[in-house]
């Protein structure tokens, strides 16, 4: 099995810390509307966020070995390869979301909300990047 380069592995590293960041916000805002009494914390909750982070995390390693194929491969191979990629991917992600929705011991939000976290932290890191390159 190919190695991932560093800089993939950088990357993998980046998501993965805004996944474990968020996650712990999304758990300590659901523990305090639990504490009001707007929304239920429960093992579910622990359950489905560990369920949606681990394969939003896998979701951007398996991105990561795609682009490292697809570098040495011709062009049309190359699209071919992340479209493939792209595809089983999405159906991994809808796998576990409906996982998610109908095995009682997770809760579906905690489940779909993970795969967000990645998006988000590009996001944030763009702004900053962006705000460090004004100043």
């Amino acid at each position: 099995m190919k190695r991932l380069s560093d800089e993939i592995k950088r990357e993998i590293s980046y998501i993965t810390a805004w996944i474990v960041i968020l996650s712990a916000v999304m758990q300590g805002v659901i523990l305090i509307l639990h504490f009001f009494g707007v929304a239920k914390w429960n093992y579910t909750c622990a359950l489905g966020n560990l369920l949606g982070a681990v394969f939003s995390v896998l979701n951007y390693v398996i991105l990561g070995f795609t682009v490292e194929n697809a570098v040495n491969k011709e062009e049309k191979k190359a699209q071919a390869s992340i479209r493939v990629s792209r595809m089983l991917r999405n159906l991994m992600i809808a796998v576990i979301v409906i996982i998610g929705i109908y095995a009682p011991v997770f809760n579906v939000w905690t489940v779909a909300l993970p795969f967000f976290f990645p998006k988000i932290g590009i996001v944030l890191r763009s702004k900053f990047m962006e705000k460090q390159n004004n100043e």
